[in-house]
């Protein structure tokens, strides 16, 4: 025996998504969406027989990418398997508790999906620069959706510092595409939604929410409609500093 504790999986895997979840309630003002979320039954049900089973093929421009799709995964009413590269995986071995799989297991991931989770891709292949267009994608969520029978679903994320302290992460869901279909207009759907977000964040109030879109998560860190105890301390005290 080496002596070391091994957390069984069952345990640890609950305990990782928790941990993740607290991460995004600490570090962003919220999550909101504009679209509907994959899954829920109907053209959404894998071969298989899982409810709810889609691809999901995102752009992927900051590191709360996975973690944001992971947790719009469980308000659908499911789990999400996020293909990670594998240096990262080697970074963060923990993740695949979390649901990271590797490059290598696509049939992991069409598995999951199939059997009603959100399979999530990134097409692109990398993280990319803010303002980078969707040049090229691979067909890897295509290939997928074909072999887990569901559709692919193009998402775009955006996570913005506008009129508060703290990051907001945005998300648009496309249309779904037939699988049969998704390898020769992804990159396309991708773009629309990419370049439809961008203009609705340039075109919204920065103290307010971007029109049409909804709040699924909403942190204490969002912007606060009034000046807190400590703020209005301070702005007394600076007014009798200063008549």
């Amino acid at each position: 025996m080496s002596g070391r504790l091994r957390i069984p999986d069952a345990v640890a895997g609950p305990l990782v998504r928790t941990s993740i979840g607290r991460a995004m309630r600490a570090g962003l003002a919220g999550v909101w969406v504009r679209g509907a979320l994959p899954g829920g039954g109907g053209d959404g049900r894998g071969r298989h027989g899982g409810a709810g089973g889609a691809v999901v093929a995102s752009c992927h421009r900051s590191w709360w990418d996975g973690y944001v799709l992971g947790g719009l995964a469980g308000a659908a009413g499911t789990r999400s398997a996020t293909m990670m590269t594998a240096h990262q995986l080697a970074a963060f071995p923990f993740l695949s508790l979390a649901g990271a799989i590797p490059p290598t297991a696509l049939r992991t991931l069409a598995t999951r999906a199939a059997a009603g989770q959100w399979a999530v891709l990134f097409p692109e292949g990398a993280l990319r620069p803010v303002g980078t267009p969707v040049d090229s994608v691979h067909g890897g969520a295509a290939w997928v959706a074909r072999r887990a029978g569901v559709a692919v679903h193009p998402a775009a994320i955006r996570v913005v510092v506008r009129g508060g302290r703290a990051p907001e992460a945005l998300v648009r869901f496309g249309a779904p595409l037939p699988a049969q279909d998704a390898g020769h207009s992804l990159a396309g759907a991708m773009t629309h939604e990419l370049q439809t977000l961008e203009r609705d964040i340039a075109g919204a109030d920065p103290e307010a929410d971007v029109p049409g879109y909804r709040a699924l998560l909403r942190t204490p860190l969002a912007r606060p409609t009034e000046p807190g105890i400590a703020s209005r301390l301070l702005a007394a005290l600076t007014a009798q500093a200063h008549p």
